[in-house]
């Protein structure tokens, strides 16, 4: 931004809507030009868990109550004149969706965003083999036999800096033998694809449903000079062909115990599963869901509460 330019000035406006309308209310937040909209799922944890995940300084479930099947929307808006007017509008037309809770307004702080995110994520050692290395970092010295990820996220989760990926990674760094084909389900930023094709995976797919991730993750692919053994699908496990001899799910517990009759499919024979996003108190809900389905727990990581598990057909 030039020095002469205005800062911008921002408002954030918030409203809590139907688990089914939230795509129409979404819409309608694009329809008054907001910049940016972010939907928070406050029921995706088991019933006897005690809310979402939020961050913290650290990563913990805060002791909230699951207000059940709603969204809260939050979307964010440039030079705004009349907050109070603009929030009624907003207001209107959800009520015409059928959507009664009325939003709120706050203004919020104008920064680069790009170099604050920045500046907290550093190269990191994942696994003992194993970096991650923003892409605007220089690559550090690596010893034989080790491997550098070179990463942006952009607008998809995942620098490789969490626990649940680390895990994976540790996981699969003590399995593969080399040649594999891998699928990473919500597959992100592709680092979990990446780091089994350079601990010697012979091919990867990735998957997700965001439109932001298979983009990122195709960048990310070229970036590394990964990009003629990984190839990545917009959609869930079940775009997926065939099986695969490593399969990834790095995902919250619920949707794992939804997805374990789909993941357990994917599994060749002699493979594993290797899954994460789950709380040490998760844990047997997530690995019964999967023997039922014929897999068993054979390894496990745990870090900061939170669990990586590896599993296989006994």
């Amino acid at each position: 931004m030039a020095a002469d330019e205005p800062t911008p000035q921002w408002v954030e406006l918030a409203v809590q809507v139907s688990e089914a309308g939230k795509d129409a209310a979404g819409a309608v937040f694009w329809s008054l030009d907001a910049q940016g909209v972010q939907e928070d799922h406050p029921g995706l944890h088991f019933p006897d868990d005690s809310g979402p995940l939020l961050a913290r300084g650290s990563w913990e479930m805060p002791e909230v109550v699951n207000p059940g099947d709603t969204v809260l929307l939050r979307g964010w808006f440039v030079d705004v004149a009349d907050p109070d007017g603009l929030c009624a509008t907003l207001s209107a037309r959800l009520g015409e969706l059928g959507e009664t809770d009325p939003p709120t307004w706050c203004r919020v702080m104008d920064q680069d965003w790009s170099a604050a995110w920045k500046a907290r994520w550093t190269t990191q050692r994942m696994t003992p083999r194993l970096w991650v290395v923003p892409s605007w970092e220089p690559m550090p010295p690596l010893a034989p036999g080790e491997a550098g990820i070179r990463m942006d996220p952009g607008m998809a989760f995942g620098t490789g800096t969490h626990a649940t990926t680390t895990g994976c990674l540790t996981l699969a760094e003590g399995w593969l033998q080399g040649g594999e084909r891998v699928l990473d389900v919500g597959t992100g930023t592709g680092i979990l694809a990446f780091g089994a094709l350079l601990l010697g995976a012979g091919s990867a797919l990735g998957v997700d449903t965001e439109r932001p991730a298979v983009a990122a993750a195709e960048e990310n692919a070229a970036l590394n000079g990964l990009a003629d053994r990984f190839a990545v699908r917009r959609g869930s496990v079940d775009v997926a062909d065939g099986a695969f001899d490593l399969v990834f799910a790095n995902l919250l517990a619920p949707l794992l115990v939804e997805l374990s009759k789909d993941l357990a499919e994917r599994v060749a024979e002699g493979g594993t599963l290797i899954v994460s996003g789950l709380l040490d108190r998760q844990e047997a809900v997530v690995a019964d869901a999967f023997a039922r389905r014929g897999l068993a727990v054979v390894e496990r990581v745990a870090d900061d509460g939170w669990l990586a598990l590896r599993l296989e057909r006994p």
